[in-house]
């Protein structure tokens, strides 16, 4: 199912079709971790903007750095059944007192037990945004093949007999067996649940492929606010600069974001004069200066580890384009969006969601994955042709004011709320 237009905000007024409504957001932090985080506060905030009330549920491992005023409840980590049946009345205590509308789950495995999962949709209705493909993957949400190929493949028992588990001894025996069950578990509860919001396409098709039911399964397109209206660039006439954007926190980020495959292109370019700015940090940030020096391209490299979103905004626009470079498939490739709003084209492995909003050869050019010389050929083109990429940007940043701002997106979740309301108030009569 895909919302389009809802009732029409004027501006960002709530509108009298919308009644307000009481939410209780969970998700296991509510810090500024990723991007589900960051969705979560900014969807947060728009939506006490237009007078529903918010309630957060969120672990007990993290301190929440919350909106003023919001009411936040802290619980303990509950990814099993029997921490599950410790945690039941504590959860449900929690919603029996806020009473809330609805309930919208975020990333919660290893917060929330399946058990849990199941009581709440029992309790009141319940959507979830699912943010990657964790959900339907027993591999860490790679879908990536030990072949080195897309899996296309549902989430089941091909899974252990293709190896494609967290970890497998010599034998092929799966170590994290009791984990993946509890995996399983979670895609047959969340199947339950009264609608499923994906932010693309490719992830709708993959929850369809495993099991959900079509009418369950909503696209509505992550948004962006940020923009180059009042922004005048600090990059000097002439002055070539490739942005790529991404972190580096866990040992297998160099393969997963193609950074390889980016330096093994980037040594086949013959434009002359580029620089590339690289923005992210993470534990693993040291392996890939050691690629970079090996490669004898650290005087052309820049790494400026983690930014503020305001400092980020200065790298968008003073690029020439952004590259984009995954390996795995995206669930929706929301840096390619930013870098639209800022007017600027980009250049990306065509996996997972990428492909739904980088038109090819109008805002931007997709590549075959992992195909270095066409990435190397492709840069060349936009380094080479500033009219050429000023012209993707212009359309770019058109495609984003159409598609992809926050007032549209929010017009679509308030009527999927709306809709699961009613539906279990139906039911219920």
């Amino acid at each position: 199912m895909f919302y389009e237009d809802g009732c029409g905000l004027p501006g960002f007024e709530q509108p009298s079709c919308f009644p307000q409504v009481k939410i209780l957001h969970i998700n296991d932090n509510y810090v500024n971790l990723g991007g589900a985080e960051k969705y979560l506060r900014e969807t947060c905030i728009a939506l006490e903007e237009l007078g529903h009330e918010i309630v957060i549920i969120t672990s007990q491992n993290n301190k929440p750095q919350g909106i003023p005023h919001k009411k936040v409840y802290q619980l303990q980590v509950s990814s099993g059944l029997r921490s599950g049946l410790r945690m039941k009345t504590d959860i449900k205590s929690v919603v029996e007192h806020e009473n809330p509308d609805v309930i919208h789950l975020h990333n919660v495995r290893y917060f929330l037990s399946p058990l849990i999962i199941n009581l709440l949709y029992k309790l009141k209705p319940v959507v979830k945004f699912c943010h990657d493909t964790r959900l339907f993957c027993l591999n860490n949400g790679k879908k990536v093949l030990p072949t080195d190929e897309i899996c296309q493949l549902p989430m089941g028992a091909l899974c252990f007999i293709k190896r494609c588990c967290s970890r497998n001894n010599e034998d092929g025996i799966n170590l994290d067996l009791r984990s993946n069950l509890i995996k399983i578990w979670e895609l047959r509860m969340t199947r339950r649940l009264d609608k499923i919001i994906v932010s693309s396409r490719y992830m709708y098709d993959e929850l369809l492929r495993n099991g959900f039911s079509r009418e369950k399964v909503v696209v509505n397109p992550l948004y962006t606010e940020r923009s180059n209206s009042s922004f005048s660039s600090s990059r000097p006439s002439g002055e070539k600069m490739i942005l790529w954007v991404g972190r580096f926190n866990h040992p297998l980020a160099i393969r997963q974001k193609g950074f390889t495959q980016l330096i093994q292109s980037l040594m086949l370019m013959k434009e002359k004069g580029w620089r590339l700015t690289v923005v992210g940090g993470g534990e693993h940030l040291d392996e890939v200066k050691k690629q970079v020096s090996d490669s004898k391209l650290e005087d052309r490299i820049d790494f400026v580890g983690s930014v503020l979103p305001g400092d980020l905004d200065t790298y968008y626009q003073n690029s020439t384009f952004v590259v984009m470079t995954s390996m795995y498939p995206e669930s929706f490739g929301f840096v390619g969006v930013e870098a639209m709003a800022f007017g600027k084209p980009v250049v990306a492995f065509d996996v997972g969601g990428v492909r739904e909003w980088l038109m090819q050869e109008e805002t931007g050019f997709l590549v075959e994955r992992g195909n270095v010389k066409e990435l190397a050929r492709r840069m060349d083109q936009l380094l080479g042709n500033a009219p050429l990429a000023r012209t993707f940007g212009i359309r770019g940043r058109d495609m984003v004011e159409k598609k992809f701002r926050q007032k549209k997106h929010m017009e679509n979740l308030i009527n999927i709320y709306q809709d699961v309301i009613e539906n279990r108030r139906r039911k219920v009569a």
